[in-house]
């Protein structure tokens, strides 16, 4: 602490990305006077050992405890971190709950070292700030400080006085702090407690208030201000008029915008502002020019009562139309900043919730917004305010939460299309802020952390390291949160590991590594890593890292590096024992590695000794391609062909000779390449050796020599590279017409089209408006990347302003509306459907039947035949569900029948026997095709005896003869029976059952009914052996536990149940049994066992939204509908969409409309196999 007579000074606050700090510089004054035993007394509490861990300060209004508290935020003693929020209707609705989360979220997730992903719900959000609370806290523990949580206001939050079910920012204030965390809060004096505050919260304890006296400085201010806005109000003209639309707009406007609202000239502003009224008014630097705000924090309330709710109205009025005119005139270019940003922040100050959600879904003005800001982010941000307001003001209008979410849809849309490649593509060119809005903007989770990360590689090949951290940091978080399979998120998660290593940031490179499950990956990832650390003079880490993995080729790989990068930085003697004396895998490697920074530092002879013993230790390598690589392109061809002759491993010899063809390739030899390509036995290794020699022959322009080699492919994926690489190079040395030719006669596997080549060939020379052209007809979408690819080549070669022009369409035309997709109809059509709602549902067919006869082949005649079985498929799925059973049989007929189609013949078969059709339903399963025909045999029949038509059932049962229906149809039968009291007749079913043998998971798949009706028949001891059977499978085999956890339920044996769940999922990630529990208990109809249990699965994600949607429907009218809003809130509308129809049967036509709406207002497109459009 330094004290300079009367004011107190701390150690400043630690630099800080959050720009909320601005905010609070804003709130805090220049000096604070006369605060010396407050300070102290503040410093007391957040360093003192044996201090409570919640402090209250209370005074009454223009006491000064803001200043004080804004001061001490900013001055914190040594080793104190504050994350401090003010609560004010100031500056942009910092008055509620959601303004509480998004601060405080930012800022702790700064602390860890944490970037906060987009598209985080509210659910999402407020989950992932309590988790943050304690990491946050622990992570100030371990750098040796204390995080202290500071929160002034408290009485000043609007969120719960909104509704009995909001929840209030006190409710979020963490209730167990770890690590010595505190929490400083502050209010006037006496305020009531919100009541969602929980009995055991800290807040509730008696002793943790202290009264604040009231600052003699802080009432000569007041008096000031008071002074100062009596003369304003008493002008009854300019100034009066000032002083009402800043106090009314909360700040924001510029005196372009006051002009236009008062009807004056700007300058007469500037001057007005700068003399009469400067002490009242303050400015700030807006996003593209200076706005306007009342000077202190305190004025704002001041000036709302001494102007009055009549005069407070009418300027409110005057901003309302403001707005409006805008929005009649759809949002110009001119639109003002602040109808685009700050007017939404007042909507939510003064709880205007309708223009709220006006604005959310205005989809012009988002348009605009997409024009100032690059990216969707502040559009989907108001959706998400919108949303939780709706939710918070009580029972929830679910037909607006379906448009908000129909809107977000919208904007996920838009951006889906988008791939990495732009984003990177835009980094390159300089135009990094529209490359992270554009990044952030891309809806699915692995594709924007990809994209993310490949913006911060470039801003790392531009030395902009400080620029790149945090972007790093997002994707981590992005990936994080994840929830695809590996495949998708390995790019993501590889590329950021390298780029952490080339950033020289180690530690946080070995963090990431550990987390990659690719072996693939890390066989290159960990040497690069291991390399970086010897070069940084840490040997003994980064040898800890190559010998700590468990796989054993990257243990040999990241050995070999560790001496390699030894001897390149000076060790040569030490690496060159280490090498000798490595294990046997990873002596040959080592040994070869070491040689090669000798050889190429000139020391030949030295090398040549190690390269000797490097072929003696070749038999025990495990690596030993990659020694013969290095042989190759190091020691000399002939004496690397030699060595692999040694090897008595076919697929090392194999992997060896891939070594060796591409060094003979590399070197020019292309035929002894090719002959020797071929003598590889490995189908897979000979492709790849192949596409290696068309690569060099096409880099040689030898391209008949290429394609007759590329003719030889036999693996569809290499042959496909081969040609695209013959495409490529006749391209690049601009022979497009022939290219072009080749690549459409040439383009037939379901992998990379050729026809990208020609695309990024022509955008690179400079030739757009064909490449352009040829783009658009490039399946997958793929078309636009390439053409980026080529216009940062172009850009490059001296096309800057046309290569920006070229960016610029290829995002407007993957960012222009796209009609839904045949799966998007369908598959929301089965949902109306599966409502009952078939009206909804046929028209959404009727819609998506001409789809099928527009189908744009996208692969071989194999996959289009199952292309179109599956989307037949789906439809008749839907026709069979609103009982047009004809209609749905004739469409299956068309099909090319088997596996593909059996789930709809199934549905088919239910319809029919549910209306009683038993006769139809057993002459359908009489002809189908042989291959399934015993598994609709078994499904009608088990049907059937749930229709209690047992004779039935049993004629078709016998029937049944592969292994896995047979068993299958007993059991069901077997369950059926003992339901409907035929104990004998179960019991023969059961020995039925008993007498079938498989190796298939089958029995798994019928384990919930057979333990059912082993349980029924009082076969107790069996029963329970089929539980712990599948119990016992749960770890590679989870999905098959739900169907016991329903028979459990069904038997009401109710706690068994739970504590099966429980077993399951504390082995591992199996949440989604829980929602499974839930499902059976609603279906029993024990709701309060279903609420009891859905407490168990967190709100946030898709076990959460699956839980609610089970719920909603049966749990009361006003929770209900609470629980689907949160499900449309937190999932996409379809998941949530079932839960919706029930409780308002209305939002069936809004969905209807807005599907045919973008129809309407979308390019025509051809359907591709997942349902999106082409483009």
């Amino acid at each position: 602490m330094i004290q300079v007579g009367q004011v107190v000074t701390y150690g400043a606050v630690p630099v800080a990305r959050s720009a909320y700090w601005e905010q609070v510089r804003r709130i805090a004054p220049e000096t604070l006077m006369e605060r010396e035993r407050e300070l102290e007394e503040l410093t007391r509490f957040c360093t003192a050992e044996d201090a409570p861990s919640y402090g209250w300060w209370r005074a009454e209004a223009w006491a000064g405890k803001t200043a004080l508290l804004a001061w001490f935020a900013l001055h914190p003693p040594q080793d104190v971190r504050v994350v401090p929020f003010f609560i004010t209707a100031r500056l942009g609705a910092h008055n509620d709950r959601l303004a509480y989360v998004d601060v405080v979220l930012e800022q702790l997730a700064e602390l860890i070292g944490e970037a906060l992903p987009a598209h985080l719900t509210g659910p999402t959000r407020e989950a992932h700030l309590l988790r943050l609370y304690g990491e946050a806290a622990r992570t100030c523990a371990q750098r040796g400080q204390r995080l202290v949580l500071l929160v002034d206001g408290l009485d000043e939050d609007r969120t719960w006085t909104t509704s009995p079910d909001a929840h209030s920012i006190a409710s979020l204030l963490p209730d167990r702090l770890e690590a010595g965390m505190r929490v400083i809060v502050a209010g006037r004096p006496h305020p009531p407690i919100p009541s969602d505050v929980p009995a055991h919260h800290p807040l509730r304890q008696t002793g943790i208030a202290r009264r604040m006296d009231i600052s003699r400085h802080a009432q000569i201010i007041r008096e000031e201000a008071e002074r100062e806005l009596k003369v304003l109000l008493a002008d009854n003209g300019l100034q009066h008029d000032l002083l009402g639309l800043v106090t009314a707009a909360g700040g924001g406007l510029t005196a372009s915008d006051l002009a236009e609202l008062s009807g004056v000239t700007p300058y007469l502003i500037k001057d007005t502002m700068r003399s009469h009224a400067g002490r009242t008014f303050a400015v700030r630097e807006g996003h593209a020019a200076e706005v306007h705000l009342l000077a202190h924090e305190e004025l704002q309330d001041h000036a709302t009562e001494m102007l009055g709710k009549t005069a407070l109205s009418r300027y409110q009025r005057m901003l309302h139309a403001w707005a409006a005119a805008y929005a009649a005139r759809r949002w110009p270019a001119e639109t003002p900043e602040y109808l685009l940003r700050g007017y939404f922040h007042m909507l939510r100050a003064d709880g205007d919730l309708k223009r709220i959600i006006a604005c959310a879904l205005d989809a012009v003005r988002h348009d605009r917004m997409l024009d100032v800001t690059f990216g969707d982010a502040v559009a989907s941000d108001e959706i998400r305010i919108a949303e939780e307001l709706i939710i918070d003001a009580g029972v929830p209008d679910l037909l607006d939460m379906v448009r908000l979410a129909i809107r977000r849809d919208e904007l996920d849309a838009r951006n889906d299309r988008v791939k990495s490649t732009l984003p990177w593509a835009w980094a390159a060119l300089g135009h990094v802020h529209r490359a992270e809005a554009l990044a952030r903007s891309i809806p699915i989770p692995d594709e924007r952390a990809l994209a993310l990360v490949r913006v911060a590689e470039e801003l790392v090949k531009r030395a902009e390291i400080e620029q790149a951290v945090p972007l790093l940091e997002e994707a981590e978080v992005v990936l994080s949160m994840a929830e695809g399979v590996w495949e998708q998120t390995a790019p993501a998660l590889a590329g950021a590991v390298a780029a952490w290593t080339r950033m020289g940031r180690l530690e946080r490179a070995e963090r990431l590594v550990s987390t990659v499950g690719d072996m693939w990956d890390r066989r290159w990832l960990l040497p690069e890593l291991v390399e970086a650390w010897v070069h940084a003079e840490a040997f003994h880490r980064a040898e800890a890292l190559a010998l700590g993995d468990t796989d054993p080729a990257v243990r040999t790989l990241s050995t070999a590096s560790l001496l390699a990068a030894h001897a390149e930085t000076g060790h040569v003697d030490d690496a060159r024992a280490r090498a000798r004396a490595a294990e046997p895998a990873h002596a040959a490697l080592a040994l070869a590695r070491v040689a090669t920074v000798l050889h190429r530092s000139g020391q030949r002879d030295a090398a040549e000794v190690l390269w000797v013993e490097a072929e003696q230790s070749l038999s025990a390598s495990g690596a030993p391609a990659e020694v013969i690589g290095l042989l190759a392109k190091e020691g000399g061809f002939d004496r690397a062909r030699n060595a692999a002759t040694l090897l008595t491993n076919t697929e090392d010899r194999d992997a060896a000779a891939y070594q060796l063809v591409t060094a003979q390739a590399t070197a020019g030899e292309h035929e002894g390449a090719e002959a020797l390509a071929q003598t590889i036995k490995n189908s897979d290794i000979r492709s790849s050796a192949l596409l290696a020699v068309v690569e060099e022959l096409a880099s040689s322009e030898a391209f008949e020599h290429g394609q007759r080699v590329a003719d030889s492919i036999t693996e569809e994926y290499q042959q496909q590279l081969a040609y695209a690489a013959i495409v490529g190079g006749l391209a690049v040395v601009g022979a497009f017409d022939q290219a072009e030719i080749y690549a459409r006669s040439h383009d037939h596997a379901d992998v990379h089209p050729p026809m990208c080549e020609v695309v990024e060939a022509l955008a690179a020379a400079g030739k757009f408006a064909r490449a352009e052209e040829l783009a658009r007809t490039v399946r997958y979408n793929l078309g636009p990347s390439a053409l980026a690819r080529g216009a940062v080549a172009a850009a490059s070669d001296g096309h800057m302003l046309r290569a920006v022009e070229c960016l610029s369409s290829v995002e407007a035309e993957l960012r222009s509306p796209q009609p839904p997709g045949f799966m998007d109809l369908t598959e929301t059509a089965q949902i109306m459907a599966d409502a009952g709602q078939a009206e909804a549902a046929m028209a959404l067919i009727e819609d998506a039947e001409p789809l099928l006869s527009h189908l744009e082949p996208v692969g071989s005649p194999v996959f289009e035949s199952h292309r179109r079985d599956i989307l037949v498929s789906a439809m008749a799925d839907v026709l069979a569900d609103v009982g047009d059973i004809d209609r749905a049989e004739a469409l299956l007929r068309q099909t090319g029948g088997g596996h593909g189609v059996v789930r709809t013949w199934q549905a088919i078969l239910r319809r029919l026997i549910r209306d009683g059709e038993f006769d139809r339903a057993e002459a359908l399963v009489n002809s189908v095709d042989d291959e399934i025909d015993d598994v609709l045999r078994a499904d009608a029949a088990v049907e059937l005896a749930r229709a209690s038509a047992f004779d039935r059932a049993v004629v078709l049962a016998v029937k049944v003869r592969r292994p896995d229906p047979r068993l299958h149809v007993w059991v069901g039968l077997a369950a059926a029976l003992a339901s409907a009291g035929d104990t004998q007749g179960a019991r023969s079913a059961l020995a039925e059952a008993e007498a079938v043998r498989t190796d298939s998971p089958m029995p798994l798949v019928v384990g919930g009914n057979l333990f059912k009706a082993y349980a029924m028949v009082g076969e107790d001891e069996k029963a329970d052996q089929v539980l712990e059977g599948v119990a016992a499978h749960a770890d590679r085999a989870p999905a098959f536990c739900g169907g016991l956890v329903k028979a459990l339920v069904e038997l009401e044996q109710y706690d068994r149940a739970a504590d099966f769940v429980r077993d399951i999922t504390s082995r591992g990630d199996h949440e989604f049994l829980q929602v499974d529990l839930v499902k059976a208990l609603v279906a029993a109809h024990e709701y309060s066992r279903a609420e009891e249990a859905a407490r168990n699965i967190p709100a946030a994600g898709s076990n959460g939204v699956r839980s609610a949607v089970s719920l909603a429907p049966v749990a009361g009218p006003s929770r209900g509908r609470v629980l689907a809003a949160r499900a449309l809130q937190s999932g996409a509308l379809h998941e949530a969409l079932p839960a919706v129809l029930q409780l308002d049967p209305k939002a069936a036509a809004l969905v209807v409309e807005s599907l045919r709406s973008r129809k309407a207002s979308s390019p025509a497109a051809a359907v591709t196999g997942d349902g999106a459009t082409a483009g």
